[in-house]
This record gives structure tokens, sequence and C-alpha cells, in this order.
């Protein structure tokens, strides 16, 4: 993602450019891909999803009123973390929302998704974990100083990166 509004693509071993997506009409905040699709998530509100091979875009994905500062996504489904302090779910193939996940007070800067949990981590200093089949949220993990700017997990651990200058495992 970039400040120009374009996401490149670059091959990791030869370190060629592959390709430039264009489309957003803001700076890009957040990245993800998998085999066929490019995530990209922008400060023009938008979530854009593109075909990896030829570069076209596949869908715009809205419904954030605020810049968007985290993407994640699996085959099924893609989850954004915004400025406006939600956490959208949103079925990929389709590209229609299905749940807001509401409860974070600041903007929502990183977000991990696996085939049951959604994690979201927030400038309110707090990690929540969600139900990504049910929209519901499980937990509220707190112990941070400063807002949170990065989130991971497997099947049994969430890491969180913070403004605090930590590290945590839960």
């Amino acid at each position: 993602g970039s400040m120009d509004n374009t996401i490149h693509l670059w091959n990791r071993k030869t370190g060629q450019q592959i390709n430039i997506l264009e489309g957003h009409s803001d700076r890009v905040t957040s990245v993800a891909l998998d085999a066929a699709v490019v995530v990209s998530g922008s400060m023009d509100n938008t979530i854009r999803l593109w075909d990896r091979k030829t570069g076209q875009q596949i869908n715009v994905l809205k419904g954030h009123s605020s810049g968007v500062l985290g993407v994640a996504m699996n085959d099924a489904m893609v989850v954004s973390g915004s400025m406006d302090n939600t956490i959208r779910l949103w079925d990929r193939k389709s590209g229609q929302q299905v749940y807001v996940l509401e409860g974070h007070s600041d903007g929502v800067t990183a977000v991990a998704m696996d085939d049951t949990l959604v994690v979201s981590g927030s400038g309110d200093n707090t990690i929540r974990l969600w139900d990504r089949n049910t929209g519901q949220q499980i937990n509220v993990l707190e112990g941070h100083s400063d807002g949170v700017t990065a989130v991971a997990m497997d099947d049994t651990l969430v890491v969180s990166g913070s403004g605090d200058n930590t590290i945590r495992l839960w």
C-alpha cells in the first residue's frame, strides 16, 4: 500500500515490480493477499478486492464512514477495521456486508481472522475477540497502556503490539 493511493505487487525473489493496482482515491493503509486475490483498505473508506494475476479490480466494499486501517481475509470472508470504531465482516464472493461489530471506543487499527474468530486491536488500548459466525463479542483483552497497532493469532494464541512499546501474548 502507498501514500500515492496505489498497491504495488513485487516478485520477492527477483525484486521486480509485477503490477500496480490503481483505484483508491486516498492512501492505502492495509493489504492482505492469498493465491488469487489481493485485498486493500484505504483512507477513502473502502475495501477493494483485486485479481492477483491480472491486477483487475474485482469488487469495492463500501460501508465504513471513515478510513480503513486494517484488512484480513480467508476463502469465505473479508474483515475490515476502521477509524469509525467498527469492524465489518463481508462475504468475499458477493461483497455483501454480513456483520458490523461494535464495541471499540476508538479507531480499529488492526484485524485478524480464522474460521471461527475475529480479533481486533484499537486505539482504545484493547483487543477484542468476536465470534466470526454470529458477530457476538466473546472477550475484551485489557493490559496495554497505549493504542494497539497490530494483532495476530493462531489456534491457541493472540499476539498484540502497541504504542506502549510492548508485545503481549494472550
